[in-house]
């Protein structure tokens, strides 16, 4: 009998909490482990985050909403629980309670996380909440878009550490360049329409990350090379985008993006 997927993510995460590794559990499941590895990631990291501050208002507001819709219940149900839910699976549950409680007591986290960088206590809570948000986001177009405007938070968290410090984050570098990247590849796939309106916004973001690269000082050992590496990246994948955008051919795009010497192919060199 086939085993539901939310029984096999139950069993991995108890398997998990008594040892075993996130590898061992997916070679278990190999049909289901494209599904299980970024639930069973996600339920980790939400595992790992500091504990918030509850914001004491909003939680009692949130218990007087709860009570007063208590009272003009009718229904069998007796539970705060049972009210808020149907009967479901354990795992849904656990789920549900993980995010509930992600919501209901960080939601002043996730609020005040937006403006942090790395190196700081809330910014893991930021890039959790980008992977939720991706995790639950099902049509190519929205993930594509998404992809953008992961790309675009990348080069401002570098440009406000290079404001305070005049250092260079190459991992921030790296990250926003092959968030583009990744959205090319989700564009990719898209009806011409659709595609040409986010092509449109990838073209404009990277001119942005082209100026703010050329603006940007920096004080490190060989970052000016690595600058101007992504500097003439970017310039190269301008061209390409407007080159497309003149003359759009799914099979110039499909032919570009395996070019070895594509502007969109591959990772930056710099990386180690």
């Amino acid at each position: 009998m086939n085993q539901k997927i939310e029984d096999i993510l139950d069993v991995c995460l108890n398997a998990i909490e008594e040892g075993d590794s996130l590898k061992t559990c997916l070679s278990r499941y190999p049909e289901h482990a494209a599904d299980l590895e970024p639930l069973i990631k996600m339920a980790q990291e939400i595992q790992s985050l500091p504990e918030p501050e509850p914001n004491q208002q909003h939680l009692h507001e949130l218990l007087v909403q709860v009570g007063s819709s208590k009272k003009g219940n009718t229904g069998k149900r007796t539970g705060i629980f049972e009210y808020w839910f149907p009967p479901v699976q354990p795992t849904l549950i656990r789920v549900a309670m993980i995010f509930l409680a992600f919501v209901v007591i960080g939601a002043t986290t996730v609020a005040f996380s937006a403006n942090s960088l790395p190196g700081t206590p809330l910014y893991p809570v930021k890039l959790l909440t980008e992977k939720v948000q991706f995790l639950f986001t099902r049509n190519s177009e929205g993930k594509a878009e998404l992809r953008i405007t992961f790309s675009e938070k990348r080069i401002e968290e570098l440009v406000a550490i290079n404001n305070m410090d005049k250092s260079l984050d190459r991992e921030l570098l790296n990250a926003t360049l092959n968030e583009a990247k990744i959205a090319l590849d989700g564009i990719s796939e898209l009806p011409d329409k659709r595609s040409s309106i986010l092509l449109t916004k990838l073209d404009h973001l990277n001119a942005y990350q082209q100026d703010v690269l050329e603006q940007i000082e920096v004080a490190g050992p060989g970052d000016d090379d690595v600058i101007q590496e992504a500097i003439d990246l970017c310039r190269q994948r301008g061209q390409w985008m407007r080159q497309y955008r003149m003359r759009p051919s799914p099979e110039i795009k499909q032919r570009l993006q395996k070019d070895q010497n594509s502007p969109w192919r591959g990772r930056c060199r710099w990386q180690r």
